[in-house]
């Protein structure tokens, strides 16, 4: 079987790469790449298929909104690709994929440009960031600044988005496993080009956005989860506390007494 273009690339790295893997687990990544590109039993799929634009809406219109946006954002900020989506980031093995599940679905990628740690708390155990961040990033900037007071809940794929996993309500091991009930304060572009932000962020200058995640009056954070009511760019999360250690159990059970 013929080798692919990602069979032999190597793993990126968390220092190249938003989502790339850091230093200490490059190894164990490239064994795992490994392992898995092995286990392939048919050649690599080709696009059966051409893309399309959403459906119900005019391939003009359509390239005109491309064209005002890259107006509006700049052309360096907006690039079209009709490509696969190849990378690791969007193979979401965990999650089954990043494909959309319907055709002629747009697919924006924000963790390419919008990949920072805006704000971490040791006092507050709190953490404001962008869509690109990764739970390895996450780590690897606590460690850096010394925060060793500070642990993270993360689900399986330390590689993934802290935002996005939470958005897509995905849950880790810890008490705070639930990663959408941690979050806190949410920033969202609405398909208007209005800008919102829920909790207390909706107040001008609040300190209170990641400490307090309802704010006054309606809590409507839960419509911007598992949806596309509107774009997330911003998130505050609650991080968790050291709790001074771990330890690994292993308990046996005959099944008769289960």
């Amino acid at each position: 079987m013929s080798s692919s273009k990602e069979d032999q690339s190597d793993v990126p790295r968390l220092s190249e790469k938003h989502s790339g893997i850091p230093d200490f687990l490059l190894e164990k990544a490239r064994e795992t790449k490994a392992a898995t590109f092995g286990l392939r039993t048919k050649p690599q799929s080709t696009r059966a298929r051409l893309p399309v634009i959403p459906h119900g809406v005019k391939e003009q219109v359509f390239l005109d909104a491309l064209s005002e946006l890259s107006g509006r954002l700049g052309a360096a900020n907006v690039e079209k690709n009709d490509k696969p989506l190849v990378d690791g980031w969007y193979m979401e093995l965990g999650y089954g994929g990043a494909a959309p599940r319907v055709r002629g679905a747009v697919v924006i990628d924000l963790g390419r440009r919008m990949n920072k740690i805006l704000d971490i708390s040791p006092e507050d155990f709190t953490c404001l960031v962008e869509p690109g961040v990764s739970y390895f990033a996450l780590h690897n900037e606590i460690k850096a600044r010394g925060y060793d007071n500070i642990w993270i809940d993360v689900p399986d794929i330390g590689g993934g988005s802290v935002l996005g996993n939470a958005i897509d309500r995905g849950v880790g091991y810890t008490p705070y496993g639930d990663h959408w009930a941690c979050h806190s304060g949410l920033e969202v572009v609405l398909p208007t080009g209005e800008i919102i932000r829920t909790g207390m962020g909706a107040l001008p200058g609040n300190n209170t956005w990641q400490t307090f995640p309802y704010g006054f009056g309606p809590y409507s954070d839960g419509i911007f989860s598992q949806s596309n009511f509107g774009i997330v760019t911003k998130m505050g999360m609650t991080l968790m506390p050291n709790p001074g250690g771990y330890e690994s159990y292993v308990s046996h059970r005959l099944w008769s007494e289960l």
